[in-house]
């Protein structure tokens, strides 16, 4: 196996475990995940909403047939995470948070697909 690969399932696997976790956080309606959306002025479907597109497109990066979709997808996400927190004057640790998720999801499309 070469080094490309091995560096590119290292990165997915990195980045679909903390999805997963996250994601179902949302969907359970962990408290503290409750407090954050209301604060921001989401409603709870939103909030479960989004923890699940966020399963569903952390398990279409595994896959190669669906793997653009699933980037495009986080691409959305992400967006939307740096938004609300810099709107909504989150700590710097949030935004570098999403920042970091940012790069590794452009990692993964480059290597997945341009490398």
């Amino acid at each position: 196996m070469e080094i490309k690969t091995i560096i590119f399932w290292i990165l997915v696997a990195l980045f679909v475990a903390p999805s997963f976790y996250f994601g179902s956080i949302k969907i359970m309606a962990q408290k503290a995940k409750i407090e954050q959306f209301t604060a921001w002025g989401f409603p709870m479907w939103f909030m479960r909403g989004l923890g699940f597109i966020e399963i569903v497109a952390a398990v279409a990066i595994i896959f190669p047939s669906t793997r653009l979709y699933g980037i495009i997808t986080w691409a959305v996400i992400l967006t939307g995470a740096i938004y609300v927190n810099l709107k909504n004057r989150e700590p710097r640790s949030e935004v570098i948070a999403a920042l970091v998720v940012s790069v590794q999801v452009i990692f993964i499309y480059l290597l997945a697909y341009h490398f």
